[in-house]
C-alpha cells in the first residue's frame, strides 16, 4: 500500500511498533492468496466496475478458490503450536479493509470458528 493514509501497514513500521509493545508478530505467508487466486477477485472487481476500496465482499469464485487452494492446505494445528510456544493467548489478523467480508482474512476467521469453535470480533 502506498501513501500516508496507509503508513500504518508498512511492514517494518508495524513490526517495530509491535516489538516496542512486546507483541509478537507472525507473517503467515501460507495464508496469502496466490496470484491465480487473486486474479479471480481482480476479474470480479473489473466486471463489477467498482473500485477495489468500495468492495463490500469477496466474489464467490475467489472464496471457492481461496478455500480450496489456501485454507484446505493450511495447518492450523501448527499455528496453534507456534502461538503456544510464543506464549500468545490471543491472535489478531490485521487488515486494512473497511469491511471484513472484503478481505481474505475473514475467510480465515470463519474457518477458525467453524473448525475450532474460536469466535472472533470484527472491529
Amino acid at each position: 500500500m502506498r501513501g500516508t493514509a496507509y503508513a500504518f501497514v508498512n511492514s517494518n513500521r508495524l513490526q517495530n511498533k509491535l516489538a516496542a509493545l512486546s507483541i509478537n508478530y507472525l507473517h503467515l505467508l501460507d495464508l496469502a492468496p496466490t496470484e491465480a487466486v487473486r486474479k479471480k477477485q481482480k476479474d470480479a472487481d473489473a466486471k463489477s466496475g467498482l473500485p477495489v476500496r468500495q468492495r463490500t465482499k469477496l466474489s464467490d469464485d475467489y472464496v471457492k478458490a481461496y478455500k480450496k487452494h489456501i485454507l484446505a492446505k493450511f495447518n492450523f494445528e501448527d499455528l496453534f503450536e507456534t502461538l503456544d510456544i510464543l506464549g500468545s493467548k490471543k491472535a489478531v489478523f490485521f487488515c486494512i479493509e473497511k469491511i471484513p467480508e472484503a478481505c481474505h482474512r475473514s475467510l480465515v476467521t470463519e474457518a477458525l470458528k467453524k473448525q475450532y469453535g474460536i469466535n472472533h470480533i470484527d472491529l
